[in-house]
């Protein structure tokens, strides 16, 4: 059996996306978990460690902004890739400053969103000083 690459948690309101997602990235070797909503992410980022979070910023409960906020300050070590269907330039740069790593706007191609996600774990790895 394959080692695991990292473990994903994706938090998305659409079931279709996390499904996608997650097919996409288990393929690729990584543990995934998925949430719908703001309180199931920030419930599984309390009760497990992930490698990293593939947050949408439009939620049921608190915006994904506010979770964003909360994982940075509770998890600073833990990439956070933001995924939106709403591209707004003023959005992104919020996300980044609030200590997002990415920005990836909806529709995404599955190729580069993997290939940023890779990017995003091999920097943890490299500030955790672990290697790959």
């Amino acid at each position: 059996m394959n080692e695991v690459k990292g473990t994903i948690l994706v938090v998305d309101d659409e079931e279709l996306i996390r499904i996608i997602i997650s097919r996409k990235l288990q393929a690729e070797g990584y543990s995934c978990v998925t949430a719908a909503d703001s309180e199931e992410a920030l419930e599984a980022v309390a009760a497990q460690d992930f490698d990293l979070v593939l947050l949408d910023t439009m939620l049921p409960g608190l915006s994904g902004t506010e979770v964003l906020s909360r994982m940075t300050t509770d998890c600073p070590d833990m990439p956070v890739v933001i995924l939106t269907g709403i591209p707004d330039k003023r959005a992104a740069d919020e996300a980044i400053e609030l200590g997002a790593y990415d920005y990836i706007s909806k529709p995404f191609d599955s190729d580069d969103l993997t290939v940023r996600l890779q990017k995003a774990l091999q920097r943890r790895r490299l500030i955790l000083g672990q290697h790959t």
